[in-house]
């Protein structure tokens, strides 16, 4: 019941500009942009599109909370190597990744810019990659989108 028109920008700067400008009343951005702005009081969070409460923002509610029960989804990254890479590669690299996010200069890397880790092992980063196909995949087949929109 939102009507709402995406407007494709060329990265978060520009969108940023004409958020703050007023140009545009409201985006969807990633917590590590918006952040310092939402710290500083040029922008207001209005809610997150995570299935529980951010621990950067504690005090915004998710898109659930506000009614949206179809709502919940979560920007991620990961780590990714050739196809047929060796298996004691990717453990190693795999133990060395997570052992890094673990140590008190990523922490505050990722507490500073309102991340948080999903340490994963290859295999649930795998099942992560099909969980979200089949997520978007339901998206773009119940809301009709196309790639030009």
């Amino acid at each position: 019941g939102v009507d709402m028109q995406a407007v494709p920008y060329k990265g978060g700067a520009p969108l940023l500009t004409d958020l703050r400008g007023g140009q545009i009343p409201v985006s969807f951005n990633v917590v590590s942009e918006v952040l310092p702005h939402i710290r500083a009081g040029s922008l207001r969070a209005l809610a997150v599109s995570a299935p529980t409460r951010w621990k950067a923002l504690p005090d915004t509610p998710t898109l659930t909370e506000l009614g949206y029960k179809d709502v919940a989804f979560v920007d991620w990254l990961g780590w990714y190597g050739p196809a047929g890479m060796e298996r004691a590669k990717v453990a190693a690299l795999n133990t060395a990744v997570n052992d890094a996010l673990a140590s008190a200069a990523m922490k505050d890397v990722i507490d500073k810019n309102g991340l948080e880790v999903m340490r994963v092992t290859p295999e649930g980063l795998a099942k992560a990659i099909r969980e979200n196909h089949a997520f978007w995949a339901h998206v773009v087949k119940v809301t009709g989108f196309k790639p030009e929109d």
